[in-house]
C-alpha cells in the first residue's frame, strides 16, 4: 500500500480456526529428586495425553525434555562423592537434556519417560528458563515442525533461576538466546547465565510457541505474573503427583486455541490499530477474540498510519510490517511506500515559484503552499517579523502573565500577532469570538428553543445573555413588567395583594392560605367567616340567631382567668413532684441507717487480733492419723 504520513489507511483481515491443525506438544519436566513420583505418574498418563488430543486433531507429535540445573555451586554439589551420585538412585545433574524428539508413537514418549531418571540439585530454583530456551530455539533437534501449532507444557514444582543469578556460581557471560546442543544435551549450561524473562518472551513470540506453565499450587502464582510477559502462555495448577496432566493438557490447549490475538511487528512509527466484532453485534476497539470454535470466522478491520519521515527525507520510504496470531506461524506482510514528498516540491519548480505573487512577494509556493522568506511569515508571508522574533509575536495571542504555551485559546490562529477565531465545527458559520478567542457567543442559555430568547429579547456575548429592556433572567426568559401583578386596595395598588411577589410579569404567592392570578383567592378564609359570623353579629350588631329572648350572646372568653389556672396548675404539678421525691428520699435513707446499725450490733470483733492478717505458713492434718 501507498502511504501518507498521518493519513491511516484501512483494510480487512480474516481469520479462520482450521480443523486438524498440526499440534506438536513438547512436555518439558523438572527431574530433580522431588519429582519422582511425578515422572511414574507422567509414563502411565503419556499414551491416554495422545488418545485424548488425538480427538480434537488427528495431526499430533508428542515429545519429552527434563531439567535439573546447572552443575556449578552453590546450586548441585561439586563433592566428587555427589557429582556421579547426587541422590539415591539419581542420574548426574545435568541442565537441559532432550529425551524424546517430537514423535507421532506415544508408547515411545512412555518407554523415554519410564527410562529417564530423576536428579538432585542444593537450591530451590531450577534451571528451567534453561530448559525453555534450548528447547524453543533448536527446531531440528526437538523436531518442531513449520506448519504446526506448537506448545511447550513446563512441568515443576519449584521457582525458576533468571538472568543475574548465574553470577553467584562465577558464570557473568550473557545467554545468547542461540540453540546449544550436543547428542541432546545443552552443552553452554555451565558458561552461559539464565535467560532473562524478556529473552524467553522474544524467543517464544519468534518461533510461535505456546507455554503452558504446569506447576503444583504453591507456585501458581508465581507463574501467572509471567503470562503478561510471554505472548500465549497459560498456567494450570498441577496435582502433587501429576495425575491430573491430561485433563491440564486438555484444558490449556482449548483456552489457546479457543483465541486469536494479533501482534504487529517491525512497526516503529508505524501506528497499527484493530476493530472487530469477534462473534458479537458490538464492534470493539481490540485485537483479541474469545471463545471461538472450529470453523469460526473472524474479521478484524485494520487501519495503518505512519506517523512521520524521518527528518531529511527525500523521496519515498519503504516500509514492511508483519501481522500475525500469536502462536501460530501464518503471517500477513504489508509492504508500505510512504511518500515523504510530492513532485511539486523539486528543485526546478521551486526556482520558478521564488517570490510568488501567491505568496506577497517574499516567499516561494510550493505544492499549493506559501513557504516564507526569513523575515516573513504567515499563510500568505504577509506578516514582515522585522526587529521582534517570532515567539514575540505568538506571545501577542495569548493573555499577559499565562505561562502556557496555549495562543488563541487554542481556538484560533496566532497571524502576525493577532488571532483569527476559527469556527466553532467544520462545517459551521459560526466562529469563536474575542480578542483571544476566548469567548463563544453560541453557547448562552436557551428559551424556547431560542438562545437568550431570541433577538427581541437578548443577545448572546461570550457566553452570557445581555437582555434587552423590558427582560431579565439568565436566559432573558423575564419579563419586568408588573402591571398584571398590581390590586387595587381603596386609593393604593398591592404587588399580589401583598401576600406574594412580581416574578416574570405573574405572582408568586408566599403564603400558603393564598393562591391566583394576584394572590387574592384564600383558601380558608371564606369558612372562617360563615362560622364566626353569628357571633360577630351578635356582639357588634345586636342581632343574628344568637340575639333571640331565649338566648343570649355566647359570654366573652376571660383570657386572664386561662392564663393564670395555666400557670398555677404547672406550679401545682411540680411542687407535688418535688414533695413526693423528699418523701420517696427520706424512706429509703432510714431503711439504709436501719441496716448499717444491725449489721454493726451482729458485728464479733476480735480486738486483740487483725482480722486480716494471716500466717505465713499453712498446717495440713493427715486424716489417717487424726487425734493421734
Amino acid at each position: 500500500m501507498t502511504v501518507r504520513p498521518n493519513d491511516p489507511k484501512t483494510f480487512t483481515l480474516t481469520f479462520r480456526l482450521a480443523e486438524n491443525y498440526p499440534v506438536d506438544l513438547y512436555y518439558l519436566m523438572d527431574l530433580s529428586n522431588s519429582m519422582a513420583d511425578d515422572k511414574k505418574k507422567l509414563a502411565d498418563l503419556g499414551v491416554l495425553i495422545a488418545t485424548d488430543m488425538n480427538k480434537i486433531t488427528k495431526n499430533f507429535k508428542l515429545g519429552f525434555g527434563s531439567f535439573v540445573d546447572k552443575v556449578v555451586m552453590p546450586y548441585v554439589s561439586t563433592a566428587p562423592s555427589k557429582i556421579a551420585r547426587p541422590c539415591d538412585n539419581c542420574e548426574p545433574a545435568y541442565g537441559f537434556k532432550n529425551q524424546l524428539k517430537l514423535d507421532a508413537d506415544a508408547n515411545k514418549f512412555r518407554d523415554q519417560v519410564n527410562k529417564a531418571q530423576v536428579s538432585g540439585n542444593l537450591d530451590a530454583p531450577e534451571g528451567g528458563f534453561d530448559a525453555i530456551m534450548q528447547a524453543v530455539s533448536c527446531d531440528g533437534e526437538i523436531g518442531w515442525r513449520n506448519q504446526s501449532r506448537r506448545m511447550l507444557l513446563f512441568s515443576t514444582d519449584a521457582g525458576f533461576h533468571y538472568a543475574g543469578d548465574g553470577k553467584l556460581g562465577g558464570i557473568i557471560k550473557p545467554n545468547d538466546g542461540q540453540c546449544h546442543m550436543s547428542n541432546n544435551l545443552y552443552t553452554e549450561s555451565s558458561n552461559q547465565d539464565y535467560p532473562s524473562i524478556s529473552q524467553v518472551a522474544a524467543r517464544v513470540k519468534e518461533k510461535n510457541v505456546n507455554v503452558i506453565f504446569a506447576v503444583t499450587k504453591d507456585q501458581v502464582q508465581i507463574y501467572k505474573q509471567l503470562e503478561p510477559f510471554i505472548a500465549g502462555s497459560e498456567t494450570g495448577e498441577l496435582a502433587s503427583d501429576s495425575s491430573n496432566i491430561v485433563q491440564l493438557v486438555r484444558e490449556n490447549y482449548l483456552k489457546i486455541t479457543s483465541k486469536v490475538e494479533l501482534v504487529v511487528e517491525n512497526s516503529d512509527d508505524v501506528v497499527v490499530t484493530f476493530r472487530t466484532k469477534c462473534k458479537g453485534d458490538v464492534e470493539e476497539n481490540t485485537n483479541k477474540c474469545l471463545d471461538l470454535k472450529i470453523g469460526d470466522m473472524v474479521t478484524f478491520n485494520v487501519s495503518i498510519t505512519a506517523k512521520e519521515c524521518p527528518a531529511g527525507t527525500v523521496g519515498n520510504i519503504q516500509r514492511t510490517l508483519k501481522i500475525k496470531p500469536v502462536g501460530l506461524s501464518d503471517t500477513l506482510e504489508v509492504r508500505m511506500n510512504v511518500l515523504c514528498s510530492c513532485n511539486c516540491e523539486t528543485p526546478q519548480i521551486e526556482e520558478a515559484n521564488k517570490n510568488s505573487p501567491q505568496c506577497n512577494s517574499s516567499g516561494t509556493f510550493v505544492c499549493g503552499v506559501c513557504k516564507c522568506n526569513p523575515g516573513y511569515y504567515g499563510k500568505d508571508c504577509s506578516c514582515p517579523i522585522g526587529q521582534r522574533t517570532l515567539t514575540d509575536l505568538q506571545n501577542e495571542c495569548k493573555p499577559k502573565g499565562s505561562t502556557l504555551d496555549i495562543y488563541c485559546s487554542d481556538r484560533g490562529d496566532c497571524i502576525c500577532g493577532k488571532c483569527e477565531c476559527r469556527a466553532r465545527s467544520s462545517n459551521s458559520a459560526q466562529r469563536y469570538s474575542g480578542k483571544f478567542c476566548e469567548c463563544d457567543d453560541y453557547s448562552c442559555p436557551f428559551y424556547k428553543d431560542l438562545i437568550c430568547g431570541g433577538s427581541e429579547r437578548g443577545n448572546c456575548k461570550c457566553g452570557k445573555c445581555y437582555c434587552n429592556d423590558g427582560w431579565s433572567g439568565p436566559e432573558c426568559g423575564c419579563k419586568n413588567d408588573t402591571s398584571a401583578c398590581m390590586v387595587k386596595k381603596g386609593d393604593k395598588y398591592l404587588e399580589c395583594n401583598g401576600k406574594g411577589r412580581c416574578e416574570c410579569g405573574a405572582c408568586v404567592c408566599t403564603s400558603k392560605e393564598f393562591y391566583g392570578p394576584t394572590c387574592e383567592d384564600c383558601t380558608t378564609c371564606l369558612e372562617v367567616c360563615k362560622k364566626e359570623k353569628p357571633c360577630v353579629q351578635c356582639h357588634l350588631f345586636q342581632s343574628g340567631p344568637l340575639r333571640t329572648a331565649v338566648t343570649k350572646c355566647p359570654p366573652e372568653v376571660n383570657v386572664l382567668a386561662i392564663v393564670l389556672g395555666v400557670i398555677g396548675g404547672i406550679v401545682a404539678v411540680g411542687l407535688a413532684l418535688l414533695l413526693i421525691w423528699k418523701l420517696v428520699t427520706t424512706i429509703s435513707d432510714k431503711r439504709e441507717l436501719a441496716r448499717f446499725e444491725k449489721e454493726t450490733r451482729n458485728a464479733k470483733w476480735d480486738t486483740g487480733e487483725n482480722p486480716i492478717y494471716k500466717q505465713a505458713t499453712s498446717t495440713f492434718k493427715n486424716p489417717t492419723y487424726a487425734g493421734k
